[in-house]
């Protein structure tokens, strides 16, 4: 059985969860990059409330940051998709559901360093008046997402994929 193909959104997932090196302070607890209905979706889950030990030069150190408990009682869930970009919300439950997703101020095809830079105010729950970031995603697959996204922009201002559908 031939192996499927690779999601065009992949990389650049992989990209911002690993935006600070593997074992960084802000990797997510767990994240996945999936096509539902044609839309192309990243979840980045971050639950963690006390930091984390990682090992450096053969020797444990812990990282944060941790979340805020009070306003991400069960964590966050910060998430991509093809159609709207970027937006973060609160876990309702241990398992990961999550409703009342909120923009985040990034560019679609934002750059894992303009993420990062509103991830620490996020996981503090200081999620009011974050700061808009421009940078875009640079890398050299990033120039076929960007492809894929206009040819399914294009697909919708003509009527055609309505729910956001990859061509």
């Amino acid at each position: 059985m031939p192996a499927a193909p690779e999601l065009p959104h992949r990389a650049y997932a992989e990209a911002v969860a690993a935006m600070d090196g593997p074992g960084g302070a802000y990797e997510p607890d767990e994240w996945s990059a999936e096509e539902d209905e044609g839309r192309l979706e990243a979840g980045f889950y971050y639950r963690r409330t006390g930091p984390k030990t990682v090992w450096r030069d053969g020797l444990p150190a812990a990282v944060g940051p941790v979340l805020d408990t009070e306003e991400w009682p069960h964590g966050m869930l910060l998430f991509w998709n093809s159609v709207d970009g970027w937006s973060y919300a609160a876990l309702t439950d241990e398992w990961g559901g999550a409703d009342f997703a909120e923009p985040l101020p990034v560019d679609r095809l934002a750059s894992p360093a303009a993420i990062r830079a509103v991830l620490p105010l996020l996981l503090a729950g200081d999620d009011h008046d974050l700061p808009a970031r421009s940078e875009r995603w640079d890398q050299p697959r990033a120039a076929a997402l960007a492809g894929v996204l206009a040819a399914a922009d294009a697909a919708r201002s003509a009527g055609g994929n309505a729910e956001g559908e990859r061509p």
